[in-house]
């Protein structure tokens, strides 16, 4: 089996899309990552991950690295605690100031 690096791009009902260097792959999590207990998601847009290929072009996702931020709230209905993955990206945005609008009257 081919292992490949990338990050994961899509979550839904429990397949991943994840960005390869290469190509987009659909993803399921392997079973052995979803037996432990975790009291966060198991796998979030923005984790980089460690992927198996299958012969039918898609992948099964075989481990998850660390997280390097983690945003947490408190849940309304209990004083515990509950840590939510986060994954932040800078953008830079600029407008051209030398142009004014034109309006066609």
């Amino acid at each position: 089996m081919i292992e490949k690096t990338g990050l994961v791009v899509k979550t839904q009902s429990g397949f991943y899309t994840v960005q390869t260097e290469d190509s987009l792959v659909t993803c399921q999590l392997r079973g052995t990552l979803k037996q432990s207990s975790k009291k966060t998601e198991l796998c979030v847009i923005g984790d980089h991950v460690t992927i198996e290929m299958i012969e039918d072009g898609t992948g099964a996702i075989k481990s998850i690295a660390p997280r390097e931020r983690v945003l947490s709230r408190v849940e309304p209905s209990s004083a515990a605690g509950t840590a939510l993955p986060i994954r932040t990206r800078r953008y830079l945005c600029s407008q051209r100031l030398n142009r004014r609008p034109t309006c066609a009257c």
